[in-house]
Order: C-alpha cells, then structure tokens, then sequence
C-alpha cells in the first residue's frame, strides 16, 4: 500500500508489524463450522475483534472476515488451533473513530462538527490505552454526500440549520451539541448485535436512539 513499499519498510515499523501480526491470531480455536454470522466470541492477541460476512455468489458460499478478507482455504487442522488462509491482509487496528473520519475525506462535516462542539476529546482516545476508563461506543456516521442532498456543504451550513441562534456549539445544550453526541451509542455494537429487533440505545447526547433492526 501507499504507506510501506517493501517487507523491509513494514518490520522497520516495530509497532505497526507487532499489532499486525497479533490482529492475525484469534485467540480461539475455531473451525470455520464454528464460524459466527458476526463477531468472535474471543479477541484477537492484539486485543480486537474480527467478524464474518456469508458471501453468496453464483453456485457458492465463501466467508469473508471483516469484510476485507476472503477465505481461500478453511481448516487447517493444527495441535494447537487452525489455519485459515485468506487472500487478502486484514489492516490491524490502529486508528480510533476520529482518526477514521479525518483518514476519509467523504466525512469532512460531521469531523468539523466533533471538533466544534468538542466531542473530539471524547472520540479520539486510545481504548487499549492502560489509564483509559471510557468503555468503547459506537457512531453512526453519514458521509458527506448524504449532507449535501439537504444543500448542507460544510460545518458551516450544519450549524445553520441545526443551530440558528446559538454559536456555543461546545455547551451540552446547544442544538448542535446534541446533534453530534445522538451520533454516538454509548455501548459498543455490531450491525448484527442490532438485528432481529427495534429497541432504544442511549447516546451521549442523553437522549435515546430508536434502531428498528
């Protein structure tokens, strides 16, 4: 990729090779009859968690593990646990959901509305940090593209239209506070922890999410 050109560059970056390789190892012996529709039961050595797509395609089914990686060999069987051969490298987790938003430039308007209302503080942590005591969340983000269908082009045209009257956009009762904090579930959930029901989440703007799953 764009960042390494060789092995070489890869093992030079220690930090980045060691959350690489241990993003590879689930800590968890598992047969890919044993795989979830969803999330490991167990983390990764790196401490994260890896989840399973069922791809249907024409005359088969194959796994895809974080959406990024296709199972190309399954079952492995090993003394201790199973390889699972996959066609492409799973990208370990190095960034947090701020660093995400600022990475991918289709999300512009609601990183400048974290950094208005000060909620980046809150986002852009470091979860496996050992001082941090904030339990992981979860956004629901919407691009860019789905701000200007409503001719909302930059932060600027979202506090208009959220937040006429009121510039104290970092007071937690500004209309556009509380727009960015109803953004962010104050419980970690996977797309399919939201499935099979329609229920209220809490979210950091004290007021609860209605997701009809």
């Amino acid at each position: 990729n764009g960042q390494y050109t060789s092995l070489d560059a890869i093992l030079k970056d220690k930090a980045y090779v060691e959350a690489l390789a241990r993003y590879h190892v689930v800590n968890l012996g598992a047969s890919s009859y044993e795989f979830p529709f969803g999330t490991f039961s167990e983390p990764t050595l790196s401490g994260d968690y890896l989840n399973v797509n069922f791809i249907l395609a024409k005359d088969t089914t194959y796994y895809k593990i974080n959406n990024q990686a296709s199972v190309t060999k399954a079952n492995i069987d090993l003394s201790n646990g199973y390889i699972h051969v996959i066609g492409t490298m799973l990208k370990p987790i190095t960034l947090n959901s701020y660093n995400w938003l600022k990475q991918n430039s289709g999300y512009s308007i609601m990183a400048a509305a974290l950094e208005a209302t000060g909620w980046k503080k809150t986002i852009d942590v470091d979860m496996k940090a050992k001082d941090q005591t904030l339990k992981p969340f979860t956004m629901l983000v919407e691009p860019d593209a789905v701000y200007k269908k409503r001719n909302v082009n930059s932060l600027a045209d979202l506090a208009k239209l959220i937040s006429p009257d009121r510039t104290d956009y970092t007071n937690a009762t500004n209309p556009l506070n509380l727009f960015v904090g109803y953004h962010i579930l104050t419980e970690s959930k996977f797309l399919d922890d939201l499935q099979g029901k329609a229920t209220n989440y809490n979210t950091f703007a004290d007021v609860p999410v209605t997701i009809n799953g």
